[in-house]
């Protein structure tokens, strides 16, 4: 999240952020209008950055860490003015994963998250250096905890300017078959369960049958709703399972977060 304009501004829970000015690789000719856009750069470009932010957010699609632990420890020995950090990360809970899980992913669904052992022990060496990283400046750490991603193309009132998430390109670019599964599931499970703790569950022995599922299912966690727990979580302390839950809208704002941090999680699992 790094450019040539390094004056950073508030966002809109409060916090310092630097949006680049430069171009990057994207999904498409009209893609990356207003997103944060990642810049690889040294540590000397990245230090005047990092000394002004006071918030850090660690975000990746993939099924390991967003950057190796070494480069989270550097990043966050240059932000001396922290407030808060949080970061992506994915179920460690065992219940509901195993065998059926790891056949999914290799026959049905390869964003599948199945919990394997090495993805495992990547992301809690991560989360360990996270929370060494941290110490120095007392900052809270939230840990998202995502099952399977799925959805996370745009949201909100584009007749009065409101657009966030994914461009809609990124539908393009996912889509594997003539029915594009991620669109559908925006339609259909935008909404999410915000539970305190690893306490999110994986799709058992039908996960297989539910890999590229739109409905509402164990194990599976909107992007749309990652991404806003990642954003309001900031500033708080602990673990939250998130999950994706029936529904076209995507909780928005700072009154809807705090009560889906505070309650969010009543009714999880209802119907699957």
């Amino acid at each position: 999240m790094f450019g040539e304009d390094y004056s950073p501004t508030k966002d809109s829970s409060g916090y310092l952020t630097n949006i680049p000015k430069v171009s990057a690789p994207n999904f498409g000719a009209d893609s990356c209008k207003g997103n944060l856009r990642l810049l690889l750069a040294d540590k000397d470009d990245i230090s005047p950055v990092l000394s002004a932010v006071d918030a850090v957010i660690f975000c990746s699609d993939a099924l390991g860490p967003p950057v190796p632990p070494e480069v989270a420890s550097g990043l966050l020995e240059s932000a001396g003015n922290l407030k808060a950090v949080s970061v992506l990360s994915r179920t460690m809970n065992e219940e509901g994963y195993g065998f059926f899980a790891t056949a999914a992913r290799a026959a049905a669904n390869k964003e599948i998250w199945d919990n394997n052992k090495k993805d495992r022990q990547r992301l809690v060496e991560f989360e360990d250096t996270l929370r060494e990283g941290v110490k120095e400046t007392g900052a809270p750490l939230c840990i998202v905890r995502a099952g399977t991603l799925k959805g996370g193309g745009r949201g909100g009132d584009e007749s009065i300017g409101e657009e966030w998430a994914l461009d809609p390109a990124f539908y393009k670019r996912k889509q594997t078959d003539i029915v594009n599964f991620q669109m559908l599931h925006d339609c259909e499970t935008s909404s999410c369960y915000v539970l305190e703790g690893d306490v999110g569950k994986g799709g058992g022995n039908l996960q297989v049958v539910k890999a590229n599922s739109v409905k509402e299912e164990v194990g599976d966690t909107g992007r749309k709703g990652a991404a806003g727990a990642l954003v309001w979580g900031l500033g708080r302390e602990g673990e939250w399972t998130v999950r994706a839950k029936e529904g076209r809208n995507t909780p928005v704002g700072r009154e809807a977060w705090e009560a889906l941090f505070e309650n969010g999680g009543g009714g999880y699992e209802t119907g699957n």
